[in-house]
C-alpha cells in the first residue's frame, strides 16, 4: 500500500491545520468594576451608611448576570466583576461606624 505524494500533502496540511485550530488562544476573561461618575462631596454634611445588602441568589455571583429580554436573564461566563463590592461591609468585620 502507498501513499501518493499528493495525499501526503494534503495529510500534512490537515494534520496542520487541526494542530493550529487546537492551538488557538481563547479570548481571556474581562473584568469589571464600578467607578463614581465624579468626585465624592466632601464637607460637614450629614452621612448615612446602609448595610449590609443581600442579594438575590441568581445574581449573587463573580460573573456578570445580563438581561436578555424582558423574562429572561444571561451569565456572562467571561465577564467578571473586577471585586465584590457588595461583600466589603459586613458588620463586625472591620467596618468602623462614624456613630
Amino acid at each position: 500500500m502507498s501513499i501518493s505524494i499528493s495525499n501526503m500533502k494534503r495529510l500534512f496540511l490537515l494534520l496542520a491545520t487541526l494542530l493550529i485550530a487546537g492551538c488557538a488562544q481563547q479570548a481571556g476573561k474581562k473584568f469589571y468594576m464600578l467607578t463614581a461618575s465624579g468626585p465624592t462631596p466632601s464637607g460637614g454634611g450629614v452621612s448615612i451608611g446602609v448595610g449590609p445588602i443581600t442579594l438575590a441568589e441568581y445574581i449573587d455571583r463573580s460573573n456578570l448576570v445580563v438581561q436578555q429580554g424582558p423574562n429572561q436573564l444571561a451569565v456572562a461566563e467571561d465577564h467578571r466583576w473586577g471585586w465584590r463590592s457588595f461583600r466589603l461591609y459586613r458588620p463586625g468585620h472591620g467596618h468602623k461606624s462614624g456613630a
